[in-house]
């Protein structure tokens, strides 16, 4: 078989240190494979297009990213008991703006061999210039399941 991959770019890419620009270009509900209810979402450099995959944790006391993220929307807000309602694809498109970190890590590859390598982490998620705010596919209000986010 004969491949031609060029002018192909790498799926996953490096973010800068500090403050990026990112849009959603792809999200969807995601199980992992110990069970754990998470939305996976990947993320484009509005300047560069690169891109990169998160997954946001849905469990109680463990989704403060998932709801900084709907807040820096503007699009949602919770109600009097605490549950954000929203369609997960509605955040389709949608651009923040977040504090971004290169985090150092280990990784065993196919041959069991350690190696280090760099990934993002993102450390908070806010709307830096309102005219991003609503950006992406409007909400319909409504979703089968509420998630709740605590405080």
């Amino acid at each position: 078989m004969k491949l031609d991959v060029s002018g192909e770019k790498n799926r996953n890419g490096f973010f800068k240190n500090g403050n990026v620009r990112l849009v959603i270009c792809e999200i969807c509900e995601y199980t992992t494979k110990n069970g754990k209810e998470t939305i996976r979402i990947v993320f484009m450099e509005c300047s560069t297009g690169q891109k990169d995959t998160f997954y946001f944790s849905t469990e109680k006391g463990k989704c403060w990213l998932l709801k900084q993220l709907l807040e820096a929307t503007g699009k949602y807000k919770k109600d009097e008991k605490g549950f954000y309602d929203f369609d997960v694809n509605s955040l389709l498109g949608e651009i923040v703006w977040v504090k971004n970190e290169l985090e150092k890590s280990i990784f065993r590859n196919s041959k069991g061999l350690e190696e280090e390598v760099f990934k993002n982490k993102i450390k908070s998620i806010y709307i830096k210039d309102p005219q991003d705010i609503g950006t992406g596919a409007s909400a319909n209000g409504s979703t089968e399941k509420p998630i709740e986010f605590g405080e």
